[in-house]
């Protein structure tokens, strides 16, 4: 119910006062994929995720901390929403198994590999989530530059402000079938996790 109420006013609001131009939605593959972005702002989840899900009719499962599923509202939001819990502090890895699922029946998971907003609007080191859930899915990641929604939105700043200028350049997907087979160590995934860095980086600046 709530993620139709949000796709409701994501037609209504996002996309008239918001998003100025969305370039590349061809490149998101069909079947299950992950969808690896920058993340500046609150508005990046929803903006996102409501332009892929309009043009696709697929939900985006966000990662989120588990921080949010502690207090009453916010858990009711984040699993009407179905993002998918993950415990920063403890390194639990249930959150694969989940977005596994998703990504089996078709769906989309969104990963900010960045691990929170920036505070500059400049892109951070990544973690390396994103790269190690490709690896176990064998889905692609389809990296992603938000641009627009730091001016609107910073972290310092209580609420938004209303202007069309966030542009979303989606790039071409991913594939890590070169490494299936190879043995997953830590130093790959850093260095495959700067490479998807890199290309989101150039997505920001289109």
């Amino acid at each position: 119910m709530l993620y139709t109420i949000s796709r409701f006013i994501g037609y209504y609001l996002y996309r008239p006062f918001f998003v100025k131009e969305i370039k590349g939605m061809e490149n998101i593959p069909k079947e299950g994929c992950i969808i690896a972005s920058n993340h500046v702002s609150y508005l990046d989840p929803p903006i996102l995720g409501f332009a892929v899900s309009q043009k696709l009719n697929k939900k985006v499962h966000y990662l989120a901390k588990i921080e949010l599923f502690r207090h009453f509202f916010s858990r009711a939001v984040h699993k009407s929403l179905e993002a998918i819990p993950i415990d920063r502090e403890k390194k639990d890895k249930s959150w694969i198994k989940t977005a596994k699922k998703y990504i089996r029946n078709g769906h989309i998971v969104g990963i900010f590999p960045e691990g929170g907003r920036s505070g500059t609007g400049k892109l951070q080191k990544g973690k390396t989530g994103a790269v190690r859930l490709a690896l176990a899915t064998k889905a692609p990641i389809v990296p992603v530059g938000i641009k627009g929604t730091y001016d609107l939105w910073p972290i310092n700043k209580k609420f938004p402000k209303l202007k069309k200028i966030v542009r979303i350049s989606i790039g071409k997907p991913v594939y890590y079938s070169r490494y299936y087979k190879k043995r997953i160590t830590k130093s790959l995934l850093r260095r495959l996790t700067d490479d998807l860095m890199s290309e989101i980086d150039k997505l920001t600046v289109k």
